[in-house]
């Protein structure tokens, strides 16, 4: 095997293999992987760099960010992208990717960027983060156009308002989401945000974080959990963009799209 061989990456939903300019080259299932000539990868794949063999592709997932617990505790593993620190039922701290391919940390106070190997510390933890970079698919399907802000939020509220459903829109590419008690958070922020229309476009929406909780008859930590639970759903229904669903300014924030409207439900 030549010091730098070969590299496998992630790009298109799938891993590819590349040869490196290897002297002795590099094979995928038995056919050698010619220099600047990428092959995708399959499970089960098997490879050989020069007559090194023997290595086989067991999971061909993509990678995901996670944080590892430098304390002894448990690491923290993202879900559908969306990395929350210290847990999942505790998120501080929420992580995701920008369409630039950056890292952002959005907590109670600002936005910032991370970058692999950076160290944070949160609730009491300290973690080590390790963060994919990802090369986005250039084969855009429906669901890919749905990225925030560029698309319209459409709320379906009963006439109890004990159900809302939320319906992402983009052209002629569209996602429902089914009621969840978290979809009346964001139908919230988004009355406040419709309420302010009159105002300049920079100015609308904006509420102050303990006025937004007695609106919601709930305390800080349950909106942190609320409002992480509504990036991972788009995350998890393919929208793009989930670290701008939310945007802040110091003790405020607002829903971060401009295109809102409320229809009635009809169960």
């Amino acid at each position: 095997m030549s010091g730098e061989h070969a590299a496998l990456v992630w790009r298109d939903d799938k891993w590819w293999i590349r040869d490196l300019g290897s002297r002795n080259g590099t094979f995928a299932d038995g056919m050698q992987v010619g220099t600047g000539d990428p092959r995708g990868l399959a499970e089960g794949a098997s490879l050989s760099f020069g007559d090194v063999s023997g290595w086989v592709i067991e999971d061909a997932r993509g990678p995901e960010a996670r944080a590892i617990a430098l304390d002894g505790g448990a690491d923290a593993v993202a879900v559908a992208g969306v990395l929350a620190l210290p847990s999942a039922t505790d998120p501080q701290i929420v992580l995701s990717e920008r369409k630039d391919g950056a890292w952002v940390a959005q907590g109670d106070a600002s936005d910032r960027i991370v970058i692999d190997l950076d160290e944070i510390e949160v609730g009491g933890r300290r973690f080590r983060l390790h963060l994919p970079m990802s090369l986005e698919s250039t084969t855009i399907g429906a669901a890919r156009v749905l990225r925030i802000p560029d698309v319209e939020l459409r709320f379906y509220v009963s006439r109890d308002e004990e159900t809302v459903e939320i319906e992402i829109r983009n052209g002629t590419a569209s996602h429902r989401l089914h009621a969840r008690a978290h979809n009346y958070t964001l139908a919230t922020l988004a009355r406040i945000r419709m309420r302010d229309a009159a105002l300049p476009e920079a100015e609308q929406g904006w509420v102050e974080r303990e006025v937004l909780c007695d609106l919601l008859k709930q305390a800080r930590p349950l909106l942190n959990v609320q409002m992480y639970r509504l990036r991972l759903q788009l995350a998890e229904a393919g929208v793009l963009g989930v670290e701008g669903l939310f945007e802040r300014r110091p003790g405020k924030l607002r829903v971060g799209v401009a295109e809102l409207s409320e229809h009635p439900l009809e169960l």
